[in-house]
């Protein structure tokens, strides 16, 4: 076999890069599974340097003054919700007396209310998420929506998560409350919470159900020295439907090009769905971006979840979530991303997203809509045209992220196909922006195209 090369700790992320590629040519053929495992560590390796770059500046910033730190206060949160909206923040700790519990805040515009559930019975909570969430993805019965272990496993999740609050939750409906923000902890981050019920029907039915991975998220233009970037309507839709080694999916460009029609816009297709028109794509002052393709998470290494673009010279081009650093997304109000897995990450320790969706929101973008696990083709198609059809007629994020959920479940009510579709990150108007200090030392790394 032949010599591997050093793995001694690198410490320019540039250098760890081109070990991937001397990974690639180091070994011969008939050791793909060395090189498969060598390659893997080099991305492991330069994922983790990434996130310690995040973490220095995190510590960098706990070195300021008191006043100086972006704090939010309920009072500041509460400014911004409306009159609509119930945010629930969960949180997996600790009690005084050392017992595992689930503390649960509902805030509203008008109120606050706390909850301590005893978590005991939650000490697998990850194993239940996991399996939840793969039974939800199995073929239902004949007739059925969805297979009666799933439906089974998001009732008692329901109850588990949210008994003591539930007639709260009833309350605040008859007042008006229509928009659950879920502010998930730990494990939580991967659970489908619209799916969730305290009988056959899930939240979803009644609640317009979004997710916020951090609640610094409802003032991501604070992040950036300079105000939001002056956008004009419009889409951009990107789109390709064949690669080596992948299943073609022709629907993604119907949904493309669909999309685009109704903004009297260019897709951009196939041979153009490449890093050059990317990024002046990103760059044209449109206010939302569709992406239709593949989707390939990593889950040992983040940094590396990716997109497919179009072939080139024979072999699959790849849209890694760390090349989209350095880029300026600010005043993009809304990416969309028809591919399988494109709402998931890795959450570390404390609790920060990694992953796609991260850095998108690092580099700017208000919302996204991924989805949760494999997407099938056509409910996909009925989705994101439904949503950006009522965006051109002047509905809000919120108010066409309801609608094409609505009309995909009346289509395709399995519970794997209209429910794999969530909303990330901000839903609130510009002008009801948070108004906090940015946060200083947060790296920019330039952008790299190939």
């Amino acid at each position: 076999m032949a010599e591997e090369p050093s793995l001694q700790p690198i410490t320019d992320l540039d250098t760890e890069l081109g070990l991937l590629n001397y990974a690639e040519s180091v070994l011969d053929a008939h050791d793909a599974s060395e090189k498969q495992a060598l390659h893997q560590s080099a991305r492991v390796r330069y994922d983790q340097m990434l996130d310690a770059s995040f973490v220095e500046a995190a510590i960098n910033s706990r070195r300021l003054p008191f006043e100086q730190l972006p704090l939010l206060s309920d009072a500041s949160i509460q400014e911004v919700l409306g009159t609509s909206t119930i945010l629930v923040n969960l949180y997996l700790g600790q009690s005084l007396s050392g017992q595992l519990t689930m503390y649960l805040m509902l805030l509203t515009a008008e109120e606050r209310q706390i909850a301590a559930i005893s978590a005991e019975g939650m000490s697998n909570l990850a194993v239940e998420v996991a399996s939840v969430r793969h039974s939800i993805q199995k073929d239902p019965p004949y007739g059925e929506t969805v297979t009666l272990k799933a439906l089974g496993a998001l009732q008692k999740l329901y109850g588990m998560l949210f008994s003591r609050v539930t007639e709260i939750l009833e309350r605040l409906y008859e007042a008006g409350k229509r928009h659950l923000c879920i502010v998930p902890h730990g494990p939580l981050h991967f659970l489908p919470f619209h799916l969730l019920g305290p009988g056959t029907e899930p939240l979803a039915a009644r609640w317009i159900v979004t997710y916020l991975p951090n609640l610094a998220l409802l003032n991501i233009d604070s992040r950036r020295p300079a105000g939001p970037l002056d956008r004009k309507t419009g889409v951009m839709a990107f789109a390709c439907a064949q690669w080596h080694g992948y299943e073609s999916l022709p629907e993604a460009v119907e949904e493309a090009v669909a999309i685009a029609r109704v903004f009297g816009a260019e897709p951009l297709l196939e041979d153009k769905f490449d890093l050059d028109h990317l990024v002046a794509a990103l760059s044209s002052g449109k206010r939302y971006v569709h992406i239709a393709g593949h989707g390939v998470m990593d889950v040992a290494a983040p940094c590396f979840h990716h997109v497919l673009m179009a072939p080139r010279h024979g072999e699959n081009q790849k849209l890694y979530a760390f090349q989209l650093q350095g880029l300026d997304l600010r005043g993009i109000e809304l990416v969309t991303l028809s591919s399988c897995e494109t709402a998931l990450g890795r959450f570390d320790i404390s609790d920060n997203l990694r992953g796609f969706p991260a850095y998108l929101f690092l580099c700017g973008a208000s919302a996204i809509v991924g989805t949760l696990w494999q997407v099938e083709s056509n409910s996909a198609v009925t989705f994101f045209t439904q949503l950006y059809a009522r965006l051109n007629d002047g509905e809000n994020r919120l108010e066409a992220f309801a609608h094409a959920q609505r009309v995909t479940r009346e289509r395709h009510p399995e519970y794997r196909d209209w429910g794999a579709f969530c909303y990330l990150g901000d839903w609130t108007t510009r002008k009801a922006r948070l108004k906090i200090r940015s946060i200083p030392g947060i790296p920019s790394i330039q952008f790299r195209k190939g």
